[in-house]
């Protein structure tokens, strides 16, 4: 039992509900620029907001049973059906991961109501453009092009480790009672999960861009930061045998599987022997992951390196480009980062291959 889960759980439940309660009324169809897909967005908010709230109504009422009623009959009959024979209510704690898992749900619902504070009634789950709308480049949409998808990416994160690490209800209740069919089918469904909110994104993220350019014209092409590919006909060098596009897919395809496989390692602990050996072979000793020095230094190099990298996109604009060009009314930036070296980003970029290597 973890009484200190209590504002952990609260907390998450309205974050989650934050990031999954849509701020206007639903779009007609008639009006929207492009379908949700196999299922209507709506639909799948509901149902997260609802997983969500039952599952935190389940782990308050067992770590709240514990502390007022803990001799109650009613409550140990409920806490049989709800946990697995021999497991009491201590099995639901706040471990490190549900901590973290917390934090980015909360972080990411704080993203996603300053966008909806925003955009005000512009802001639709539906992908259109309403009458008398216009471009907003304050707030946080002064620092990224779509931060509600950051907010919600961060919030999904986190739904997942909260609800496949250990000291959850859904990890404990499961995988003590599932065994091999949860400890496979419980990481498979997270990983679904997650596929499908991205392959949400990548959908309507291009759409949402084409209307917005479409609507207002040089105006988005000015407040857009970073931009995409350049066509091969205007730049001005080559990338070389790997071009620098499918160099950064690689690199960022590597860095999430590693840290996927991290988390998995770390947070995932499951009781069966078959899911045990596959995680062996992936790593085979748990103890052997964690933070040392070495491992420190790197993460400060990579977070400082990033932010350089950040901060070049935001001086630039749309001016900064992965591909050697001038474009159009292309000026000299002098000022931030450029005031004391002649390239920062590259100064960045070699911290985060420094870091990375370490």
């Amino acid at each position: 039992m973890s009484v200190e889960k209590i504002p952990a759980i609260l907390l998450t439940a309205i974050g989650v509900h934050v990031c999954a309660q849509s701020p206007t009324p639903v779009i007609p169809e008639d009006e929207r620029k492009m379908k949700d897909g196999p299922m209507d967005i709506q639909v799948g908010s509901l149902i997260i907001k609802a997983a969500f709230w039952i599952h935190s109504a389940i782990e308050l009422m067992i770590i709240g049973g514990a502390v007022f009623c803990p001799e109650s009959t009613m409550y140990k009959q409920a806490l049989g059906y709800l946990l697995p024979v021999g497991q009491g209510s201590d099995r639901i704690f706040l471990s490190p991961y549900t901590a973290v898992a917390a934090i980015l749900i909360v972080v990411g619902a704080t993203i996603r109501y300053l966008c909806y504070r925003e955009l005000g009634r512009h802001f639709t789950f539906q992908v259109t453009v309403l009458k008398g709308h216009k471009l907003v480049t304050t707030g946080p949409y002064a620092y990224a092009r779509h931060p509600a998808y950051t907010g919600s990416a961060m919030a999904i994160g986190g739904i997942v480790m909260w609800f496949m690490a250990q000291g959850s209800w859904l990890r404990e209740s499961c995988t003590q009672t599932g065994g091999d069919w949860a400890a496979v089918l419980l990481p498979a469904s997270a990983v679904v999960f997650t596929l499908i909110f991205v392959a949400n994104v990548l959908r309507r993220i291009p759409t949402e861009d084409r209307l917005l350019k479409e609507q207002f014209g040089e105006e988005w092409e000015v407040a857009s930061p970073p931009t995409p590919g350049i066509p091969k006909r205007e730049r001005k060098a080559k990338d070389g045998p790997l071009g620098v596009r499918i160099a950064s897919l690689i690199l960022r395809t590597v860095s999430w599987l590693h840290a996927a496989i991290e988390l998995i390692r770390a947070c995932w602990l499951p009781k069966s022997e078959r899911v045990e050996q596959l995680l062996d072979y992936l790593l085979p000793d748990a103890s052997r992951m964690f933070l040392s020095p070495t491992t420190g230094v790197a993460t400060m190099m990579m977070v400082v390196g990033s932010m350089i990298r950040y901060k070049r996109y935001q001086e630039m604009g749309r001016h900064f480009t992965f591909h050697v060009t001038v474009l159009k009314d292309h000026k000299l930036v002098t000022t931030g980062l450029y005031s004391i070296i002649r390239h920062p980003g590259y100064t960045g970029l070699v911290l985060n291959f420094a870091g990375l290597y370490m």
